[in-house]
């Protein structure tokens, strides 16, 4: 009921009498957002003077804690009065990481006419989303040149409009100067520590329980075992960590990392399991380790994917910065072969795949600033 409270009096704060139309707002999903739209913010305010509105849906979002003179934050929830806050905002910008704009509760306010979206995946925009999911928004910030070449593709496939595309990179990745080492070469104890992050969704790693029988298995092979289950199973898919929890809970050896939008247990491990979960591309770029992919379903949202000429990143890259385990294989040979693994593979493809901080040079702030100038 506090909550409640708070997120009412956010919104009369933010729409209602007296308030002043906002110039940009930044929205939010939570506190799991706030690692990418911590960047979005911090350019605005850094090279613009404009007044920045942060909206949250929860209310241990950091984001909500950021102080500069340029910025109010407010708190909406994530019931009916975000459902209204959503149509009814007005502002000249609204920036968000949300995809399905105008396809479920997320919609468009009449009274906002740029809506732009910022990646929170390194993952190609037309496998694991839903087809239609970037049909609405009239920027799109584009981590490599993937991004630009399947958003033209869309626009082919579903007739929709063209978008303003801004070569944005990925500013969420760990710098890999600042990073542990991936492997000591040669070593018994090359690999002590083991992370499994998977993807969300009912064929994904937690949900189908394979995550439950892979735990065991790395437990028995006395390898410490870190589990960092996606936000959506966290929120969706309670009873399989509850049990996963109360299997492996009271051995040393196990931990379960809740803190998504923290590095500790990538900084920590040696190695990555994921099925088809964009960490893995975090994780080889960011650090310089080696990735595991489980031969598992693809993640698929989009039936029609194969309709564009682009191989989604997430299929392309997996021979690149990992290996590809049948689960069947016993897990030791595995480990073997990634003894010789070589990362100048992990180099090649992060050049080939992210925009640099040379080609970004800030193109988000300089957009809304140049946009603002040709409406005076």
């Amino acid at each position: 009921m506090i909550k409640k409270i708070r997120a009412f009096k956010d919104l009369v704060a933010f729409l209602g009498p007296g308030y002043q139309p906002h110039k940009i707002t930044i929205f939010s999903e939570g506190r799991n957002s706030w690692p990418h739209l911590k960047h979005v913010l911090n350019e605005i305010i850094s090279n613009t003077d404009f007044h920045v509105s942060y909206v949250s849906s929860t209310d241990d979002d950091p984001g909500l804690q950021k102080k500069h003179p340029n910025l109010k934050v407010f708190y909406v929830g994530s019931g009916i009065i975000r459902d209204f806050f959503f149509k009814n905002v007005e502002t000249d910008f609204f920036i968000c990481t949300t995809p399905d704009l105008d396809c479920s509760r997320f919609v468009r306010s009449k009274k906002t006419p740029i809506y732009i979206y910022v990646p929170h995946s390194i993952v190609s925009l037309h496998m694991i989303y839903n087809q239609h999911a970037f049909d609405n928004f009239d920027v799109i910030c584009c981590v490599g040149p993937h991004h630009l070449e399947e958003v033209r593709q869309l626009e082919s496939l579903n007739k929709s409009s063209k978008k303003q595309l801004l070569k944005f990179g990925y500013r969420h990745l760990k710098s890999p100067e600042n990073s542990k080492r991936a492997i000591k070469k040669n070593s018994k104890i090359a690999f002590k520590t083991i992370l499994i992050a998977p993807s969300w969704g009912e064929k994904a790693l937690i949900e189908s329980g394979k995550a439950y029988i892979l735990i065991g298995k790395m437990l028995e092979m006395k390898i410490k075992t870190i589990l960092r289950p996606h936000p959506e199973t966290l929120k969706r898919s309670s009873k399989e960590i509850q049990k996963i929890e109360s299997t492996f809970g009271g051995n040393r050896s196990f931990s379960l990392d809740r803190e998504v939008s923290s590095f500790a247990s990538m900084e920590e491990s040696q190695v990555l399991i994921t099925d088809w979960s964009g960490t893995s591309m975090e994780y080889a770029f960011g650090f310089k380790k080696p990735v595991v992919f489980c031969d598992v379903d693809k993640k698929i949202n989009n039936m029609n994917y194969k309709e564009l000429e682009n191989i989604p990143v997430e299929i392309a890259v997996r021979n690149k910065i990992g290996i590809i385990w049948d689960m069947k294989t016993d897990f030791t040979n595995v480990l073997e072969k990634l003894l010789t693994f070589d990362d100048c593979e992990i180099d090649r493809a992060l050049k080939c795949l992210i925009f640099s901080n040379h080609q970004v040079n800030n193109a988000l702030s300089q957009f809304l600033r140049s946009y603002h100038l040709s409406k005076r």
